[in-house]
């Protein structure tokens, strides 16, 4: 890959609480040409959204302690620009 095309490279937040959902997703969007960060509950994507850009969040709806819309209204409460769609 040359160098242009790692800086155009789009990032993706996976949030799921379920290791294997977490790897498969990861495995085919990385495949797809996307950086992939993965996050294993709400208060870490809370985390990483503080620290990184990413492009797009990809979510689970249910999880223990925060579920996806309750991780979404935090999401956007920290972040003034955070584009959402259901």
């Amino acid at each position: 890959m040359s160098i242009g095309a790692q800086q155009t490279r789009k990032t993706i937040l996976v949030v799921d609480d379920d290791p294997h959902i977490l790897e498969v997703l990861e495995v085919r969007l990385v495949s797809a040409g996307y950086d992939v960060i993965t996050a294993t509950d709400g208060l870490e994507a809370l985390d990483v959204l503080s620290r990184k850009t990413v492009r797009l969040v990809i979510s689970d709806i249910r999880m223990p302690a925060w579920t996806g819309c309750g991780c979404l209204r935090r999401w956007r409460s920290a972040t003034s620009s955070f584009p959402s769609s259901f």
